[in-house]
């Protein structure tokens, strides 16, 4: 099963070659195919939402059993066996 997934990233002040991982996963929303994941992110986008963070990915995620999306989170345990990225924006000015 496939599932795709937008990460709101925020850069690590400490190391600018890294990014804040705690947030990376706290700001993530889980869709079940990648044009609503995309029409999201751009819609989000424009409406300010990811104003305070410094880029967005979505990742295609590779699944052994079947998942459930409720409120874009994921239901059960995350048992993926592969992920790719499949779209990266820079927010920073």
């Amino acid at each position: 099963m496939k599932l795709y997934q937008i990460h709101a990233i925020k850069e690590n002040k400490q190391n600018k070659n890294k990014i804040d991982f705690d947030t990376a996963w706290s700001n993530q929303f889980w869709f079940s195919n990648e044009e609503d994941a995309l029409s999201y992110c751009k819609t989000m986008q424009q409406v300010g939402y990811f104003k305070d963070y410094d880029a967005l990915w979505i990742i295609k995620y590779h699944f052994k059993t079947r998942k459930v999306i409720d409120n874009f989170k994921l239901v059960g345990k995350n048992d993926y066996y592969k992920y790719d990225m499949i779209y990266q924006k820079s927010l920073l000015s």
